[in-house]
């Protein structure tokens, strides 16, 4: 490559910026010799376990070959990754883990770390990978199980993988939801409200609502995320090339395909570099490399020359000041965005990160822009504001893994302190997003407007603060969408959706739907749910008019629950049940908490062995089955009759372990007959009965005439609908399936 000198690029006085160098201060780089490397590891560990807003910011390199005895506990922003050109390169005896130690045992808010390009022996034959959002397992090789639930199966809200393959069974247990991407595996576990799959093998077939497994063969386009590796001594950033209809992993076989760039080629960002300065490496024609930090911005950083490859190591944060877009992309072929956190600035931003300028018109389907692990934070670390999160106008963007996020608690937040109506716009056409993570926004979480776009796999949660139903009125329609497709557009398809409530501050509140579009032949929506979250607000539909209402709950009978107070009823714990116990020999052992909850040992916190697998479950609660006039009285896991539910608690920022058991010993002991009723006995003082009527919904793919092709084309059968009501302990659910 070409790079223009400083004369010829800027003028007779302009000084160059120079390629290459050393990685930063907060990039540590480990081979097999090195000493002490658990004590260092477990020294970072030390200081990001519960560092959620923190400082810091690591990367943990090791370059190729074995390490023996590793538990590698990766703590908020830390990432790590091997320095192999393949996975297999750099083996791990050992595991790589996260937990919820920190925060007793509920792992909803483990946000903001990674793991890459490692092959893992775990060392109890099963890794422990306890996430929530913005935490990628990308290009890993687990020669054994992975395990994606904390110690104890408390909450989790995950979550993504991509381009791996774990040669064992994926347990997500206690997980709400998942999307996996082009890898392979040996077995999935079970499902709770929306497990989806593209270009897997050994995934699940396909199934929602019950189990709620949506799976397609393939991914119709994607590219792996470039990775810094080692050839020789000599660091260099591989791109992976562009996949159609992708299925497995990318490294399997040989060499990987793709484009190999010296480090010398990158401008390495470091903590204390001015935009300025970033703008002049990339007009001089050098790559970007930003190393572990936090950079301050006061103009935007500008990307106009195709094939520029963006970099983050570490969670490198990029903060605009004075209400700049921090990040912008030209209307230009084949940028590659990949590893970076775009944080809220005081002064309010019109847009954090825009692909393309306004009015984009370019083809870039030979060699689209990528967009991958690229995650927006508005308030949380302290006070933020923007209009938008993320602007697509670039055709043919493909954005894969990212979690725009208004922040729901830390510093900084309240209905107008981080005020940020809509997390992200797409005005380009034939865009496709994998892995689409977008919750708490003031008006639209999604608001797709361009042309034949694609959502394989989304996940949301409705802002928890809205003061009242005022604030998010939509003219005659009552809440914004999650995810509206303007009425404009003619093509439109999206495959396993979900979207959440939790109105905590006034749980009066409705949404009119989750989703919300265009009844056109062309537009079409597959397997969609909404959540109403411990009955604080409620859905009346699940996509347009269509879908069964999720319903609202009703105080505990028994007189000596406090529940029955008004000021008591808060739905903020899980209940406490009755417990007998019972084998769950599918599952390993762990601890059923009660509301309290302890925190799980932190030092050890990987699954259990192989040898403990056939342990039963200490406490598991009884659960009455009712049909008709008949009653059973079955044991049966209190996790798996949430999952019938669709009723397992939310990141709502409570915590409270459950135990978990298999769907399987659930599902073959109920009738799908109307009429059913679940109900957990419980002896918590702060229980709540619930009750809900979840409906589900089911329509060819080609049509429903019911509802006028919403959801397909014109010919078509009728909606289909079956229903029950049940009471449960704390969510209640709508599904809607293609």
């Amino acid at each position: 490559m070409a790079v223009p000198t400083a004369q010829t690029a800027f003028g007779q006085d302009a000084q160059a910026v120079e390629g290459g160098g050393d990685l930063g201060p907060n990039v540590m780089v480990f081979d097999p010799s090195t000493p002490d490397i658990q004590a260092k590891v477990d020294d970072v560990f030390k200081k990001q376990e519960s560092a959620q807003f923190g400082d810091g910011r690591y990367a943990l390199l090791f370059k190729p070959g074995t390490y023996d005895n590793i538990n590698a506990q990766i703590g908020f922003y830390t990432s790590i990754a091997g320095l192999g050109l393949n996975p297999d390169d750099t083996t791990f005896n050992g595991d790589v883990t996260v937990d919820a130690g920190w925060f007793n045992g509920n792992a909803t808010q483990n946000f903001w770390r990674s793991a890459e390009n490692l092959a893992l022996n775990p060392v109890n034959g099963t890794d422990r990978w306890a996430v929530s959002q913005a935490a990628p397992f990308r290009r890993m090789h687990v020669k054994g199980g992975l395990n994606l639930a904390p110690d104890g199966y408390g909450w989790a809200s995950g979550g993504y993988i991509a381009d791996s393959k774990i040669d064992g069974q994926v347990g997500p247990y206690s997980q709400q939801q998942w999307y996996t991407r082009d890898s392979s595996i040996g077995s999935w576990g079970n499902g709770v409200w929306n497990m989806t799959f593209s270009g897997v093998e050994g995934a699940p077939a396909q199934s929602f609502p019950e189990p709620p497994y949506t799976t397609l063969e393939n991914t119709p386009v994607s590219r792996e995320k470039p990775f810094l590796y080692l050839d020789g001594d000599d660091y260099k950033v591989f791109v992976p090339a562009k996949r159609t209809n992708a299925r497995g992993v990318s490294w399997g076989n040989g060499t990987p395909q793709g484009e190999s760039i010296p480090l010398d080629q990158f401008y390495v960002v470091k903590p204390g570099a001015s935009a300025e300065t970033i703008n002049a490496a990339v007009d001089q024609g050098l790559h970007l490399l930003f190393t572990p930090g936090i950079y301050h911005v006061d103009q935007t950083i500008n990307i106009d020359r195709a094939d520029t490859v963006v970099l983050g190591l570490g969670l490198a944060t990029i903060i605009p000041d004075n209400g700049v877009t921090a990040l912008k992309v030209g209307d230009v072929d084949g940028v590659k965005l990949a590893g970076l956190l775009i944080d809220a600035g005081t002064t309010n931003s019109e847009s954090l990160v825009e692909v393309g300028p306004e009015g984009a018109s370019a083809s870039h389907a030979a060699n689209p822009t990528s967009v991958q692990d690229v995650f927006v934070r508005v308030g949380g670390a302290g006070a933020g504001k923007a209009t938008t999160g993320m602007v697509i106008n670039s055709n043919d963007t493909i954005i894969d893994h990212t979690w725009l996020w208004r922040a729901d608690h830390g510093e900084g937040i309240g209905w107008e302190t981080n005020r940020s109506d809509y997390g992200l716009q797409v005005n380009g056409d034939n865009v496709l997003a994998t892995g689409l993570f977008v919750e708490h926004f003031n008006k639209y979480d999604v608001r797709w407007s361009g042309e034949n776009g694609k959502t394989i796999f989304f996940q949301n949660e409705k802002a928890y603060d809205a003061p009242n139903q005022d604030a998010v009125q939509n003219g005659e329609t009552k809440g914004f969408a999650a995810y509206k497709v303007d009425d404009s557009v003619n093509t439109h398809e999206g495959w396993g959706l979900g979207s959440y409530c939790y109105f905590n501050v006034d749980p009066s509140i409705r949404q009119d739907h989750g989703f919300e579009a265009p009844v056109k032949a062309g537009v079409k929506f597959h397997d969609l749910i909404v959540v109403s979250l411990g009955g604080q607000g409620q859905y009346n539909h699940v996509i347009n008019d269509t879908g069964s209402p999720t319903s609202g709950r009703t105080p505990c009978r028994r007189r000596s629950c406090r529940s029955r107070s008004p000021q008591a009823d808060t739905g903020l714990r899980p209940a406490e049940p009755t417990v007998r116990t019972t084998p769950a020999p599918s599952l390993p052992t762990g601890r059923a908490s009660s509301c309290q909850g302890r925190p799980p040992a932190i030092r050890d916190s990987r699954p259990a062995s192989p040898s403990r697998m056939n342990e039963p479950m200490p406490r598991t609660p009884v659960v009455s089955i009712q049909r008709s006039k008949a009653t059973l009285k079955t044991a049966i896991p209190a996790s798996a009759a949430r999952l019938a539910a669709g009723s397992l608690t939310p990141r709502a920022r409570r915590a409270s372990p459950i135990a978990a058991a298999s769907e399987a010993s659930f599902t073959s002991s109920r009738s799908r007959s109307s009429g059913l009723a679940v109900m957990i006995r419980c002896r918590c003082r702060a229980c709540a009965w619930r009750s809900s009527n979840t409906a589900e919904a089911a329509w060819s793919p080609a049509a429903t005439a019911s509802i006028g092709g919403a959801v397909g084309g014109a010919s078509a059968r009728p909606l289909t609908r079956r229903s029950r009501s049940t009471a449960e302990p704390a969510n209640s659910t709508s599904r809607l399936s293609a």
